[in-house]
């Protein structure tokens, strides 16, 4: 480990800053961890180690080729589209997991659908699992609005992150145990990401 230290401005120590080594299952990182506060206006802004490594574990999400029969079947409904959606832009891609980085509840999916996460890219938004769902969330103070529509409606979740076992739609909603394996890498990531 690398130990790095800072003098703040009143010439005091700050905390030290750490290189560490994560691994997300698929590939291996160094992060650089800072305990310091970095103050702008009497104010501090936190910057915490955890949002890091999901923003990490998201992207690789989202470029994983690990099961090439799930990713072709995304594509292809992407392609091919639904009658009432075939306005829409599909998303087409693995879906990355969404939600407040500091939370304390992770909801896990068994895997996007075909025609609402696959086309929105984002878990659980726009089919009626979502509607009910984000009302339930809404109601009870973990989401910011009652409907989850595309990933630009300014929906927040707050302290709950949503996750999946797959992050790929499957073929008759139903992903075989061997891609939920293949999958189980993220998933764990995600909820060791997570504070306890």
């Amino acid at each position: 480990m690398l130990h790095i230290h800072h003098i703040g401005e009143n010439g005091k120590d700050c905390w030290p800053e750490q290189m560490l080594q994560h691994s997300t299952g698929a590939v291996d990182y160094l992060i650089l961890y800072t305990g310091t506060w970095t103050r702008q206006a009497n104010s501090s802004f936190i910057l915490t180690f955890r949002p890091t490594l999901l923003e990490i574990l998201n992207s690789e999400i989202t470029l994983c080729e690990r099961c090439p029969r799930l990713r072709r079947h995304s594509a292809e409904v992407a392609q091919l589209k639904r009658r009432a959606y075939r306005d829409q832009t599909y998303w087409g891609l693995p879906v990355p997991s969404f939600g407040d980085p500091a939370a304390r509840v992770l909801i896990l999916g068994l895997a996007p659908g075909a025609h609402g996460s696959n086309r929105t890219g984002r878990m659980f938004t726009g089919d009626r699992s979502g509607e009910i769902l984000y009302k339930v969330l809404h109601k009870t103070g973990f989401a910011s609005h009652p409907t989850s529509v595309s990933r630009e409606d300014g929906l927040t979740l707050h302290d709950l992150y949503i996750t999946a076992a797959a992050h790929c739609a499957p073929p008759a909603t139903n992903p075989p145990p061997r891609n939920c394996a293949t999958a189980a890498p993220t998933s764990s990531a995600n909820w060791n990401s997570c504070p306890t």
